[in-house]
C-alpha cells in the first residue's frame, strides 16, 4: 500500500511517526515505551507484565476494567498491549470514523491508570494462567533456557511462576513511576492522516499527561560462551526439539541483515531450499526453520527443528553439509535469483494492511529509533549479491559464539553426540 511517513516530535518531548496511508479505511495504533522485563528487579520479573495488563483496565474515567472494555470496542475497536525484555506498548485498531475516540481513550489508559487492588488480583490470576499455557510450547522452553544460559535477559516461565506470589500492587505502581514519562515513549500512528496530522498530535500533547523524564537507556548484551551442549530432559514428549544459534556481539548492517534473510531463503524458506528440501525429500523431518535478526547491541542466527532421535543425525548432517558448502563454494548467480524473487513477493504480499506497514516500522524504531525506508526494500533485495551472502555466513561462522540445545527424552550422551556432530562446521 501507498504511504507517507512523517517523523515528528512534540513539544512535549514525545517522538513518533505519522504514516499516512491515503484511502485507508482503518487506524492503526503503537504507543511503546522502554518499560520491559530488564527493568523489573530480578525477583520480580512479571512486574512489567501485570502493570501492561492493568493499563488496559480500570482509569479514573472508567472505573472498572469491563466498563473500560465495552466504551473502547463498542464500534468493533480493537486494544491489546505487550510486554517483551526491552519494551512495553499499547496497540490498537479502529474504523477511520472514530479514530480520534479510540486515540482519547489510549491516552485515557496510559495516562490515568487506577491500579486497583481487585484487578490485580485478577490479572494475577489470569498472568498464572497464561505462563502456565506457555509450558507445552517446547520450543519456547527450550530456547528461554538457551538464552538464559549465554546471557540474554530472560527468565523461565516455571521460575516466573514460581516468583509470581512476591508481587504486590505497589511493584506495579512503582515500575509504573519508574518508567511512564514523556521521553520514554515513541509511537506510530498509521492510517488515512490527510488533514488530521496537527489534530493527532494536539490530543498527544494535551491527553498524554506523564511527568517529564528521559529516554531510559537499553542494557548491554554480554554473551556468554557455553562449552557443553544443553539437555532439557522432559520424558512426555515422544520427538526431540532441537536449536542452535550463533551469536555476534554486535548489531550487523541493513546490508548484512539483507544478505542473511536471502541466506536462510536458501537454506530453509521452501521446499525448494537446500536443507528443508533435502529433509523432506527423504523423509527425516517435516520442517526446519532458520531465521536471522539483530537487536540493539548483538546479532543472531538461529535454526530450529523438530525431529525423531532416529533420525536427529542425519538431519544434523544435512545441515552440515549445505552449510559447509556454502561457507567454501558461496552459492550461485540462479539460487540467489530465485531467493530474490521469492523475497521481493513475500514483501509485497505483506505491505497490504495498513497495520502490516505499521509492523514494519515499529520494530527498528522502538529498539534503535531507525526509520526504515520501505521503499528502498525492494531495491535492498535485488541489491543482495553472492558474495554477500557468502560473506554474512563467514562472519557468523567465524566470529561468532555458538551455542546448541535439545529438548526432549533421549539421553546427555545422546545430545552429546549431535554436539560432536555440529562441531564439524568448525574443522
Amino acid at each position: 500500500m501507498q504511504h507517507k511517513v512523517k517523523e515528528v516530535k512534540l513539544k512535549n518531548g514525545v517522538e513518533g511517526l505519522l504514516i499516512d496511508v491515503p484511502g485507508a479505511q482503518v487506524i492503526n495504533y503503537d504507543f511503546c515505551l522502554r518499560a520491559g522485563y530488564y527493568l523489573a528487579d530480578d525477583g520480580k520479573w512479571e512486574v512489567p507484565h501485570i502493570m501492561e495488563h492493568l493499563l488496559c483496565g480500570a482509569n479514573q474515567e472508567y472505573r472498572k476494567a469491563r466498563l473500560f472494555e465495552a466504551e473502547v470496542k463498542k464500534n468493533g475497536a480493537y486494544s491489546n498491549a505487550y510486554t517483551n525484555t526491552y519494551t512495553v506498548g499499547y496497540v490498537g485498531e479502529c474504523a477511520d470514523f472514530e479514530w480520534e475516540r479510540i486515540l482519547n481513550l489510549l491516552m485515557l489508559s496510559i495516562s490515568k491508570p487506577m491500579f486497583l487492588q481487585e484487578e490485580f488480583s485478577a490479572e494475577m490470576g489470569n498472568v498464572k494462567e497464561e505462563l502456565s499455557g506457555y509450558l507445552t510450547n517446547y520450543f519456547r522452553q527450550l530456547g528461554i533456557a538457551m538464552s538464559e544460559r549465554v546471557g540474554f535477559l530472560v527468565k523461565g516461565d516455571r521460575e516466573r511462576l514460581n516468583k509470581l506470589n512476591d508481587i504486590t500492587i505497589e511493584d506495579i505502581r512503582k515500575h509504573y513511576k519508574k518508567t511512564h514519562n514523556l521521553e520514554n515513549v515513541r509511537f506510530i500512528i498509521a492510517g488515512n492522516l490527510k488533514g488530521r496530522k496537527d489534530k493527532i498530535v494536539n490530543i498527544i500533547e494535551k491527553k498524554l499527561q506523564l511527568p517529564q523524564g528521559e529516554l531510559i537507556d537499553l542494557p548491554k548484551t554480554i554473551f556468554k560462551k557455553q562449552d557443553t551442549p544443553l539437555y532439557v530432559e522432559n520424558k512426555t514428549v515422544e520427538s526431540l526439539y532441537i536449536s542452535f544459534s550463533m551469536l555476534l556481539p554486535y548489531r550487523i548492517s541493513e546490508a548484512e541483515l539483507d544478505a542473511l534473510n536471502a541466506l536462510n531463503n536458501i537454506l530453509t524458506a521452501t521446499m525448494d531450499s537446500l536443507i528443508l528440501g533435502e529433509i523432506r525429500e527423504r523423509g527425516l523431518a517435516y520442517h526446519i526453520w532458520s531465521s536471522g535478526s539483530r537487536g540493539h547491541d548483538y546479532s543472531v542466527w538461529d535454526f530450529d527443528f523438530q525431529v525423531s532421535q532416529d533420525n536427529a543425525k542425519e538431519v544434523m548432517k544435512v545441515i552440515i553439509k549445505h552449510l559447509k558448502s556454502l561457507l567454501n563454494n558461496g552459492t550461485t548467480p540462479d539460487i540467489l535469483k530465485a531467493t530474490k524473487n521469492f523475497s521481493l513477493g513475500s514483501f509485497q504480499m505483506s505491505a497490504q494492511t495498513v497495520g502490516s506497514i505499521l509492523s514494519g516500522y515499529s520494530s527498528e524504531y522502538s529498539m534503535a529509533g531507525e526509520v526504515m525506508d520501505y521503499y528502498r526494500v525492494p531495491e535492498r533485495i535485488k541489491g543482495v549479491t553472492t558474495k554477500r551472502v557468502t560473506a554474512i555466513a563467514r562472519s557468523f561462522h567465524k566470529e561468532a559464539l555458538w551455542d546448541f540445545g535439545v529438548l526432549g527424552n533421549c539421553s546427555q550422551e545422546f545430545v552429546n553426540e549431535l554436539y560432536t556432530e555440529l562441531g564439524k562446521l568448525w574443522k
